[in-house]
């Protein structure tokens, strides 16, 4: 659900025309300001209106994430962004703040069984900024045969030859080596730095060349995803370059856009099969607000179909279920997939990751607060980013291959409170985690997560009950198809040689 509206005037001031189309509120509701107060860079807010229904002719953008603030910046919280949390080095600990909805799964069947009730916690970032607020901040911007597949299936427009020329728009990369590429931009808004830091990552990089592989770009070769290289980190001047700073504070000032923070949207309005308008509550009151040209609804890929479905858009038999009139028969909630990621883990002798006593240091401090570099100036020690295909009969590129991603982390990365909030039970939090080194500081060595990009396993998301305050019931169905175990072995087994 979204908790941020931007609202975005056309040209024509004359709304005579306007159709209350089901709206439920009076046509003489207060009205938008014609410009607005800043009253921080980070939020600009609608003022209360006299009634409770609110007309105009806006395009109407429910969702204030990493879509949301594109879609209003093109145009034409209750979390405040915290300065903590832009520091890149404490990524991690901005999951389980308030700028998280802190989604848990339903109990696994087939998985999480080192977790507590067998629930995978599932971070969401909540404000302005989406999960930019809470996510690693790394910049993958997905690969090409995805982009194919969705329009050859009837997403007209979303070809990777078409979507390509909006990555370099919004792009701004800051690392020399990309800034001639074809494939990289220095003019957009969205600021790209090296991530990398410490030699590990290097020798890691050296290690995949001596099996055969390339390292590189990977946000290069067209778009397919063939390299392990370097981490793109989506930081700027040495702090989080989250959607909302790259696209939003720049143009709070425009005078046709207006932003409703600490608003909880809770139905789309429907009037004979057409969306007109929203239903949201904010400061304790009901408001509604309707839109003459459209209503984009980006409210991220757990939000987006729990709103759908409280407004009657779903699969027909659970909406009868919940005793919601049927709006429209879709499968809105299904076919939900997310990736799992495995752990390999190595010590080393020498000097040359990255650990808690080199992090957590006076020098370190002022490297960062003075000079804007160091260690706290990374992407929390993820340094490297690539794509293996492990499926020895699908080895051309194509929408199978690759089938595994590789993260590297410059760190052992296990020690501490940062990823404490994964739901893992205590005694395996304990016993594989804490008593593997017996040691309260983090010693020299390197983790590599590996994680499927196409899951053949599919989930659902759910309405738990038709309060829009409830959480959905999220079930992910990890390895319900047993093929998803084997891109994981395969992986595993690559990783192992690379060590």
């Amino acid at each position: 659900m979204s908790h941020n509206f931007w609202l975005d005037d056309d040209d024509d001031d004359d709304d005579d025309d306007d159709d209350d189309g089901g709206g439920g509120g009076s046509s003489d509701g207060g009205e938008f300001p014609n410009n607005i107060t800043v009253h921080k860079k980070e939020q600009s807010f609608i003022p209360m209106p006299k009634s409770n229904s609110l007309r105009s002719k806006f395009c109407l953008y429910v969702g204030g994430g990493a879509a949301g603030t594109v879609l209003a910046n093109q145009s034409g919280d209750e979390a405040q962004d915290d300065p903590t949390h832009d520091i890149p080095w404490n990524a991690p600990s901005a999951q389980m703040t308030t700028a998280d909805w802190m989604y848990y799964t339903e109990p696994q069947k087939h998985a999480c069984f080192g977790m507590n009730e067998q629930r995978q916690y599932m971070p969401r970032g909540r404000g302005l900024g989406g999960s930019t607020l809470v996510n690693g901040m790394l910049y993958v911007r997905g690969n090409k045969y995805d982009f194919d597949s969705w329009a050859d299936n009837g997403c007209k427009g979303w070809s990777y030859n078409e979507v390509f020329p909006y990555f370099l728009k919004s792009e701004g990369t800051r690392i020399d080596r990309y800034k001639n590429s074809e494939f990289h931009s220095t003019k957009g808004e969205m600021a790209i730095s090296d991530g990398s830091i410490s030699d590990v990552t290097t020798s890691y990089l050296k290690a995949w060349e001596q099996l055969g592989l390339k390292t590189g770009d990977y946000n290069g070769d067209g778009g397919t995803q063939q390299s392990i290289g370097r981490t793109q980190a989506i930081i700027g001047n040495s702090i989080r370059w989250h959607t909302a700073r790259a696209f939003l504070w720049p143009i709070l000032n425009r005078p046709n856009l207006h932003v409703a923070a600490n608003s909880h949207a809770t139905k789309i309005i429907i009037h004979n099969k057409k969306a007109v308008g929203v239903d949201f509550i904010r400061n304790g009151r009901k408001i509604t607000v309707k839109a003459k040209k459209e209503i984009i609804l980006s409210a991220g890929a757990i939000g987006t179909p729990h709103l759908l479905l409280l407004s009657g858009i779903g699969p027909k038999t659970h909406l009868e279920e919940m005793k919601i009139p049927v709006i429209a028969d879709l499968p809105v909630g299904e076919n939900v997939q997310d990736h799992t990621m495995f752990f390999v883990k190595a010590d080393i002798n020498d000097s040359i990751s990255v650990t808690t006593d080199k992090v957590n240091n006076w020098w370190t401090w002022i490297q960062y607060q003075v000079f804007g570099t160091g260690y706290l100036s990374t992407s929390a020690a993820v340094e490297s980013v690539g794509f293996v295909c492990t499926d020895p009969n699908d080895q051309a590129p194509s929408y199978h291959c690759p089938d595994v991603e590789l993260i590297f982390f410059s760190s052992l990365a296990e020690h501490g409170e940062a990823y404490s909030h994964f739901n893992y039970k205590k005694e395996v939090e304990k016993e594989v985690f804490k008593n593997i080194h017996n040691v309260n500081n983090m010693p020299e060595g390197f983790t590599i997560a590996l994680e499927t990009t196409h899951p053949r396993s599919k989930g659902t998301i759910r309405l738990k009950t038709t309060d829009p305050f409830d959480y959905p019931l999220i079930d992910i169905k990890y390895f319900e198809d047993p093929y998803d175990v084997q891109p994981i072995v395969r992986g595993t087994d690559t990783n192992i040689k690379s060590i």
